[in-house]
């Protein structure tokens, strides 16, 4: 595995939220519910934290069960909060590996950042525009100002799909709790 590290050193291992099971009854008292038009669903989603290769191999390296504590919760279990007690885990196991996560925007946070960074481990969090607003206009706003920050690639068979990359680092962000994260962006267009 080590070949398809990033950077000849980080093992990328993405975290998503991935396997609903849904049914009409509970059967169990760890079911999360959905009520829509009346109607309510029971299911038991997971997270799942896999290392990928840049050939497209995913392999699951650990699983984290999104689920209610009891019968009668006053409050759901969620993918942020698995994602919590999913890192601790993972960062348990592989005290030493150095990571590079993979997430999506709905772990674009301050607590997020805060933790890869006590857990000294790098991330990508794949944002849309209205994540982190804050960070998307200083970017918007910086790209004039810097624009060797491009690069394209010519990429398929016959070099027929055109990528361009801009990027721009040491973005400020200051989270909720106050704390300033220093982050880089960079947009595939």
């Amino acid at each position: 595995m080590d070949r398809y590290r990033l950077l000849d050193r980080y093992f990328t291992i993405s975290i998503d939220g991935t396997g609903r099971l849904v049914f009409p009854k509970r059967h169990c008292p760890h079911c999360l519910t959905r009520t829509r038009n009346g109607k309510t669903t029971y299911y038991h989603p997971v997270l799942e934290a896999k290392l990928v290769t840049p050939n497209g191999f995913a392999f699951s390296i650990m699983t984290e069960f999104v689920e209610n504590p009891g019968k009668n919760p006053t409050k759901q279990d969620c993918e942020l909060k698995a994602f919590y007690r999913l890192a601790a885990r993972l960062k348990k196991r592989f005290p030493r590996l150095p990571i590079c996560l993979l997430l999506d925007g709905l772990f674009a946070g301050g607590p997020t950042f805060a933790l890869c960074e006590q857990y000294r481990w790098k991330y990508f969090v794949v944002l849309q525009e209205s994540d982190l607003s804050s960070v998307h206009k200083e970017f918007e706003a910086l790209l004039p100002l810097a624009s060797e920050n491009h690069l394209r690639f010519l990429t398929g068979v016959r070099r027929e799909i055109q990528q361009d990359f801009r990027w721009m680092n040491d973005i400020s962000y200051v989270d909720s709790e106050n704390r300033e994260h220093t982050i880089a962006v960079l947009e595939c267009l």
